[in-house]
């Protein structure tokens, strides 16, 4: 191990470069901020633009910390993510951590995220007013806490939405149309995927089409992850906390948190405050604590729930289904057809023997295109699930009338559901004082990291990023309220 670390701090050296505004006054000691993730100057990444911008301002707005952006080890593996775990174990970590919504907990339970309650409260000192950061709800907030220590503040949060390929839809009919629930999703990509070797007049020239993307490769492939996004929209649930009343396990709601009492508002303060009301009465009805952290309470799956169920069949479906395409419509093969050997077109009334293998041979099963095959072909995708925050399109250079981009739907007579998640920063608890200048005072280092951190979340940098968003033509991908703070009322 010893030997490996060794190997880590000497082929994982940072490629350092200092960035630093002047100094104050002669004998000013700056303090050395160790920061990772900055983007370059020539991104064409909407989003990357604004925190390069904000970054800057950052500098000018603190002269006196130094900061040396690091690029710490990078992993080529399953284990890639655990690339600041070395980093941390070598003294080569970054003073702030930028995290996932799933690196939270790992990273609080390591010990490697400083609390974060005196930075808190000093805030509200210092600005007569609660943190609010980038306006963040209370979905988000509650992965940076744990039993009233806060560790992390979100920097980023956004859902999933189905993008839709406008000139694809046009081609097929669909033009100016989106899927309202999953019935019509599947509808529409099983009415829009095309494979020339399953049609009777297919052309080995023609391009493949797949209804659906579903990235479930080797690489990148998150089956899991879409599974979450497909049970919650069905109105059902993965996991639920529970205590032990009586011998038995009672339900309980998530963890009651005030956030008030850290010195933070949540952008849905007065809904949630009802809710948390209700919780906390619920609580005293079952002679239960009403309050509790994550780990206190017994966490129980209940995926094999009636809702949670149709989640499965429906990934089934979209993946698996048989169907067969003919006279210009399209029909499944039900289970009844296949064993009898024998499918009936509902509108012709043709039947197809599926023994026979030129009927085999025009069988399409499902309707995704899921990244698992190697071979490559010219193809075109109909719908896909992505991940959007404000500044949306990925690139600056990206055609934003390529795409329509709408709300994954539900569940038949459901009430909507998205996977929503976040980014955070949270300070690194492991810094250790070193006998070089601006490295030899801990606090200052942590108060340092907090400020950026502050700033990065604060009304400037916000400020910073409408601008940009505006200028680049990307407004409407910005929530409204975030428009009209920073001043854009049209």
């Amino acid at each position: 191990m010893a030997s490996m670390l060794k190997r880590l701090s000497i082929t994982g050296i940072m490629l350092s470069m200092f960035l630093c505004g002047p100094v104050i006054g002669e004998d000013a000691e700056p303090v050395e901020l160790r920061l990772k993730g900055i983007p370059t100057v020539f991104t064409s990444d909407p989003t990357l633009i604004a925190r390069r911008k904000i970054f800057e301002a950052f500098l000018k707005r603190y002269p006196q910390y130094k900061v040396q952006v690091i690029t710490p080890l990078v992993v080529d593996a399953p284990g890639s993510e655990g690339t600041d775990f070395f980093a941390v174990i070598g003294g080569v970590a970054p003073d702030v951590f930028w995290l996932l919504t799933r690196h939270v907990a790992d990273y609080r339970d390591q010990g490697f995220l400083l609390p974060l309650n005196e930075h808190l409260a000093q805030y509200q000192n210092e600005h007569r007013e609660p943190y609010r950061g980038i306006s963040t709800p209370t979905k988000i907030w509650k992965f940076c806490q744990d039993k009233g220590t806060v560790y992390a503040v979100p920097t980023a949060y956004y859902g999933m939405l189905l993008a839709c390929h406008n000139p694809t839809f046009g081609k097929y009919n669909y033009g100016g149309k989106v899927p309202n629930d999953w019935d019509e999703i599947y509808e529409f990509a099983r009415a829009m995927t095309y494979d020339p070797t399953k049609e009777p007049d297919g052309k080995s020239d023609d391009p493949y089409v797949y209804g659906l993307f579903l990235n479930m490769g080797n690489r990148g492939g998150s089956p899991g992850w879409y599974l979450l996004q497909w049970i919650w929209s069905a109105g059902g649930e993965v996991v639920l906390p529970h205590f032990e009343k009586d011998g038995k396990l009672v339900e309980v709601p998530d963890p009651p948190v005030d956030f008030r009492s850290f010195g933070i508002t949540v952008s849905d303060e007065k809904a949630y405050l009802a809710t948390l009301a209700a919780n906390k009465k619920r609580l005293e009805g079952l002679g239960l604590s009403t309050s509790y952290g994550v780990s206190d309470a017994k966490w129980r799956l209940v995926t094999d729930s009636e809702k949670s169920l149709r989640a499965l069949y429906f990934y089934r479906k979209i993946l698996q289904q048989p169907w067969i395409r003919n006279k210009g419509h399209e029909f499944d093969i039900t289970p009844e057809m296949i064993r009898a050997k024998k499918a009936v077109d509902p509108i012709t009334k043709e039947e197809f023997d599926l023994n026979d293998k030129r009927v085999q041979k025009r069988i399409y099963y499902g309707v995704v295109d899921s990244n698992l095959s190697s071979e490559i072909k010219q193809k075109f995708i109909a719908m896909q699930i992505i991940t959007m925050q404000e500044g949306g399109m990925g690139s600056i250079n990206a055609d934003p009338t390529e795409w329509t981009y709408a709300p994954l739907p539900s569940y038949r007579n459901e009430q909507p559901a998205v996977f929503v998640m976040g980014n955070f920063a949270g300070i690194n608890a492991a810094i250790e004082p070193e006998d070089k200048p601006g490295r030899r005072d801990r606090k200052a280092i942590e108060e340092a990291a907090w400020k950026y951190i502050e700033f990065m979340t604060g009304p400037q940098a916000e400020a910073i990023k409408m601008k940009v968003y505006v200028e680049l033509g990307l407004a409407e991908m910005v929530r409204p309220n975030l428009l009209k703070e920073a001043g854009y009322n049209d």
